[in-house]
């Protein structure tokens, strides 16, 4: 049970106004549901910021008008349960987030709608963020983007699958005026298919991980014809790679990590002629094939071929045993390992200035 609190964070906010030459503010462990004045007109108290982040904010359902910051460049989102919406209200008007370059959402689990455009002059329409280079969004699994997919270079989405199925349900000849292309692409999911890659058609890395659904290789990457990198990690299910691989003839580096249903590689990559650099890691069985005789010389004009030997799924893991008598249990060490350094990460102070 947390101890009584004699003063509310709104009124303790309201005394520790920050000076206006602060570049970094991280509000964190706040339990109020509003905001003092300081931070509801923050482009006029704090205009020199450029780094906001803003931490496990349970009562929270409206947000500061950030956008009018105008130096601000990266702003992280945490766990905001109650935040539904992110649209004009959160960018307070026109010009909003000139040079935010680095957006974060995360752990939000009421979030349904992020309006990527409004209206802007003569009503055409104009993106929120019009200089984005990193989109990052995470266990957000309610979130739906309308009408578009952000502009910005690398998007990365993690078990966020509404994400995914509201960019499969948009034409992407509707927002041809999308005129900075996305080249690096992170999904992380569960989805069963991938209907998205119309929406990024210069992508020049892929990177598929923890998709335990997918049973092969989504077909809308065939056409991603500026592909130079691929990436598939902890797809368990996937058991070979398509022959229409060899259409993409600009890859250059082909990366399979712990895809343990792939026990060999297609004829196809003969056809890969401009492909660089094979990694095969936790993979005891597509590792041994790739080192036999027989198939050295299919993977001949393959100039870096790294074989690693298992570190994930297929290793041998030192048992540590919790518990006594019958409820006593053995669980991989890395396992304990982990959860400690995960529960040291969340030790940080409720808010600081910087």
């Amino acid at each position: 049970m947390r101890a009584k609190r004699h003063l509310d964070d709104k009124d303790l906010l309201g005394q520790l106004v920050p000076p206006t030459s602060l570049k970094a503010l991280y509000l964190q462990f706040y339990w109020s549901p509003s905001f003092p004045s300081w931070l509801m007109d923050i482009s006029h108290h704090l205009p020199n910021l450029t780094s906001i982040d803003m931490f496990h904010l349970p009562a929270c359902s409206n947000l500061p008008p950030l956008g009018q910051l105008p130096c601000l460049e990266s702003l992280r989102l945490q766990d905001l349960p109650k935040v539904a919406k992110i649209d004009r209200g959160f960018f307070g008007g026109k010009g909003a987030f000139p040079r935010l370059a680095k957006f974060t959402l995360g752990i939000m689990e009421g979030l349904e709608e992020w309006n990527t455009t409004y209206p802007g002059e003569d009503g055409v329409e104009e993106f929120m963020f019009p200089v984005l280079d990193e989109v990052y969004i995470y266990h957000c699994q309610r979130l739906r983007l309308n009408p578009c997919p952000p502009k910005c270079r690398q998007f990365r989405i993690e078990k966020s699958d509404q994400v995914i199925s509201s960019l499969e349900e948009v034409e992407a000849s509707s927002h041809s005026w999308n005129s900075t292309p996305t080249t690096s692409l992170i999904i992380g999911s569960d989805c069963h298919s991938m209907r998205l890659f119309h929406h990024f058609p210069a992508l020049q890395e892929l990177e598929l991980s923890d998709c335990n659904n997918l049973r092969s290789l989504p077909e809308g990457i065939q056409r991603l014809s500026s592909l130079q990198s691929l990436k598939l990690s902890l797809c368990a299910n996937i058991s070979e790679l398509p022959e229409w691989l060899s259409d993409i003839s600009t890859l250059k580096r082909l990366v399979l990590i712990c895809c343990i249903g792939i026990k060999s590689l297609h004829p196809c990559i003969q056809q890969l002629t401009n492909l660089q650099e094979l990694v095969v890691d936790s993979n005891i069985e597509l590792r041994q094939w790739c080192e036999s005789k027989e198939n050295k010389g299919k993977l001949a004009h393959i100039n870096n071929i790294v074989s690693s030997r298992p570190n994930c799924i297929n290793q041998q893991l030192e048992l540590h045993t919790v518990g006594k008598g019958h409820q006593e249990v053995k669980i991989p060490i890395q396992i304990i390992e982990l959860q400690f350094k995960r529960v040291q990460s969340c030790i940080v102070p409720k808010c600081s200035w910087y």
